[in-house]
């Protein structure tokens, strides 16, 4: 058995910690996120009259000099405390304390978190009880550096004023320079291309989008901006929306989820927009934004094409905050294109724009718009999403957000795509029996249950010239540049 398989679970840990060091403070690098214990690391501890280090349930401690203040927090029912953040302030900054604080690019990252995550009006109250905590332990001499670092973090720094020394954390000076963002996100979004990475992932689809009649295309991007639609809770019946769409015809009660529909399908339908993928961070940005502000043209009240600028939330779970939003979404860019399969690449790219949710309203759209993109530029089916899928779909990107497992999320658009590519897109009245047939249109909530399933029907035969002659659907499309 390992070392590392011989450590206890963090509760027993504290348990016998409190048994052995009843005061027992963790500080120092140990304080930080509220004490979670990093199985490679030493375990620092302060306790009044301690100096050594000892063994306990198969993890180093090193107890040092230091008493328990009113604010450290009690973490465990066994008593044993952590630092404040105020006091992790100042124990991190002991010019002694090599190897058991925070290096000075950890420690500028360590603040800059505090900034982005709490925001600037808690970090100044935390800087300013930091300042009597260092006056409470005996160091005042540190006041000087946390003053330094807190006045970059804070945005104190004159406008064009030279910053020295420079911020040797790449977080802070993302702070300061305005592109600051979400550790965590990013953290998380590392962990799931590294999954997807390491998984099969799905087959090539057999149905190059680029390589099907125009008439194919027409219905594809119809049934996709449809059913990308009605995952918002856009309801329209297939009627009503080929009225919308190719007929101009908008319900008065529905007038800005019509609008929506319509946005969607340029976008889908357009040569360029539905393969349009970024060759930049900055460009992944301003495509996102595009397609937003194509999208969204008949809700201004949502501001089209504008990064959001209040906090937006599912339930009780909040996206990234308005400030981190660029910055998160051009630190996701290298992860995106770091993945080989178009697939992953799709699959990654719709799960960042949900989690970061970078819009007031229409972030699930944008994003299966982005997913759909880097398919068609790779040759493969494009991901309509029917109906009967819908709860299966967010359960996955719920689990996904959460516990940062794509393993149901895989499994979902893979059933989509591979049933996008068996269905023929050629004719109107084929199309919707398929729909009834493989049970599509099936509210999902009916589907759990009476226990229904998508079906995938078999692979629809394909004309030497690509085209099908008995189409019968009279729609004009019209494809234009909007970049």
């Amino acid at each position: 058995m390992t070392q590392a398989e011989q450590r206890e679970d963090p509760g027993s840990f504290f348990v016998k910690l409190a048994a052995v060091v009843p005061d027992a403070v963790l500080v120092d690098r140990s304080a930080i996120g509220m004490g979670r214990i990093a199985p490679s690391e030493e375990v620092v501890v302060a306790s009044p009259g301690r100096d050594e280090r000892i063994e306990l349930g198969g993890h180093r401690v090193l107890l040092r000099p230091g008493p328990v203040l009113d604010d450290d927090l009690i973490v465990h029912p066994s008593g044993v405390r952590v630092a404040s953040l105020a006091r992790a302030l100042v124990d991190n900054l002991d010019p002694d304390g090599a190897g058991r604080v925070l290096d000075r690019a950890a420690y500028e990252d360590f603040v800059a978190d505090l900034a982005t995550r709490y925001g600037t009006e808690r970090l100044a109250r935390v800087v300013e009880r930091a300042k009597e905590v260092a006056g409470e332990l005996g160091v005042p001499e540190r006041l000087e550096a946390l003053e330094a670092v807190a006045t970059l973090a804070l945005g104190r720094a004159r406008p064009g004023e030279a910053v020295h020394p420079p911020p040797q954390g790449e977080l802070l000076a993302a702070l300061v320079a305005g592109r600051p963002w979400d550790r965590d996100r990013l953290a998380a979004f590392r962990e799931i291309a590294a999954q997807l990475a390491a998984g099969e992932a799905a087959a090539d689809c057999p149905v190059p989008i680029r390589q099907q009649a125009r008439r194919s295309r027409v219905l594809l991007a119809f049934f996709e901006s449809y059913f990308s639609n009605y995952i918002e809770g856009a309801i329209f019946s297939v009627s009503q929306a080929l009225r919308i769409i190719f007929e101009g015809v908008v319900p008065a009660l529905q007038a800005e989820d019509a609008h929506d529909v319509r946005g969607t399908y340029e976008l889908a339908i357009d040569e360029e927009d539905s393969a349009l993928v970024a060759g930049s961070p900055s460009e992944f940005v301003e495509i996102l934004r595009h397609r937003h502000a194509v999208m969204m043209a008949g809700r201004p009240g949502v501001h089209p094409g504008e990064l959001k600028r209040e906090v937006n939330q599912a339930g009780g779970y909040r996206f990234v905050q308005p400030e981190l939003v660029r910055g998160t979404l051009e630190r996701a860019y290298p992860i995106i294109c770091d993945l080989e399969a178009a697939f992953d690449r799709a699959v990654m790219t719709m799960f960042v724009v949900s989690e970061v949710h970078p819009f007031t309203d229409g972030n699930g759209r944008v994003g299966r718009l982005s997913m759909n993109a880097e398919l068609s530029d790779a040759g493969q089916c494009r991901i309509v999403l029917p109906t009967i899928l819908r709860n299966d779909y967010l359960a996955a990107l719920r689990l996904c957000s959460r516990e940062q497992d794509p393993e149901l999320l895989v499994r979902v658009l893979d059933v989509s795509q591979r049933w996008s590519a068996a269905v023929d897109w050629r004719n109107v009245d084929v199309v919707r029996a398929t729909l009834g047939a493989t049970n599509a249109l099936v509210d999902s909530e009916v589907a759990e249950r009476e226990r229904l399933h998508l079906i995938i029907p078999e692979q629809p035969p394909v004309t030497a010239d690509g085209l099908d002659h008995s189409w019968r659907l009279a729609v004009e499309t019209t494809t234009t540049t909007r970049r």
